[in-house]
């Protein structure tokens, strides 16, 4: 997907889609934060492919799934001989991104050790493999990313100071799901789409499903949303329902319950949800479902027919 593709209904993802656009056609730093699930990763790309190093490589690097002990190596290579299994020289990925781009994803991870020869590298862009003896010059675009907030990241020292300021010439801060709710439809409607042609389905989403997707505060954001899709494609039939819908917390939940009162959802737009997570949780037996609404068996009738349950 390209930059101009991106649509949103929301004023803050608006702002944040502003900023990346003004930032991808230079060639500055970036630090991108948020949730987990936010999709860093995709904005990495996108700033990537609307940039004037689109042409060249765009080289992800986990931080968190390389292990310390090889981390320098990875990052900066090393020379035949540099140590006792190295049979033959090897290119850092660094390196390999020369007129690319370079993206970290949980810098945050890296032990302050490679964080110090990382900052060096942001500063002269000179890369020295290990049991080498001449720096090499690569030009390459630098996007990091942090794991956990990042004003956690400096207070307990997981990101050296000295290298977040040289990082964060811009940093964009992407905004959690149930900040952007307005956008839940669009994406659920993208992701139907692709899921049921990659399992080769037809299915409907109904009404109600998507007024609990809607209501719903995505603790875990995009990527739970995915999750949920995915899941309610493979293991339903042809309509999908609420009792479809794998949902980590129910609509009790204090943070659910703030966003939907942020919503400003009148308290007859609460019960239908509430009723319909219930009748979800105990999958439609209704017996069970009046017990826990503390409501006889004919009520539970009367209002599932009035919200069309």
């Amino acid at each position: 997907m390209l930059l101009d593709e991106i649509t949103t209904r929301s004023g803050v993802y608006a702002d944040v889609l502003g900023v990346i656009r003004r930032v991808a056609v230079t060639d500055t730093n970036v630090l991108l934060t948020g949730e987990t699930g936010t999709g860093k990763d995709f904005i990495a790309e996108i700033i990537h492919e609307a940039s004037p190093r689109r042409s060249r490589q765009f080289i992800k690097i986990d931080c968190a799934s390389i292990p310390a002990s090889l981390a320098e190596s990875e990052f900066f290579g090393y020379e035949k001989g540099a140590f006792s299994d190295a049979s033959e020289a090897k290119s850092g990925k660094l390196q390999l991104s020369r007129g690319g781009t370079v993206y970290l994803d949980g810098i945050n991870h890296l032990s302050s050790t490679v964080q110090s020869k990382l900052l060096r590298f942001v500063q002269e862009r000179n890369v020295e493999p290990l049991g080498g003896s001449h720096p090499v010059t690569v030009d390459c675009r630098l996007i990091a990313s942090c794991s956990v907030p990042l004003k956690q990241c400096l207070n307990e020292k997981q990101l050296r100071e000295d290298l977040y300021f040289r990082l964060s010439a811009v940093c964009i801060d992407l905004p959690p799901l149930r900040e952007r709710y307005q956008d839940v439809e669009t994406i659920v409607t993208a992701l139907l789409q692709e899921f049921t042609e990659k399992y080769r389905k037809r299915m409907t989403l109904m009404e109600e499903a998507m007024t609990v997707l809607k209501s719903y505060s995505w603790p875990g954001n995009i990527r739970e949303l995915r999750n949920v899709i995915e899941q309610a494609v493979i293991y339903g039939n042809e309509k999908i329902t609420p009792l479809n819908l794998t949902l980590n917390l129910s609509v009790s939940d204090n943070q659910n319950l703030s966003f939907l009162a942020e919503r400003m959802l009148s308290l007859e737009e609460v019960e239908k949800l509430y009723i319909g997570e219930v009748l979800r949780k105990v999958k439609g037996h209704q017996v069970r479902a009046a017990g826990i609404l503390k409501m006889n068996r004919k009520t539970l009738m009367l209002k599932k027919r009035k919200y069309g349950l």
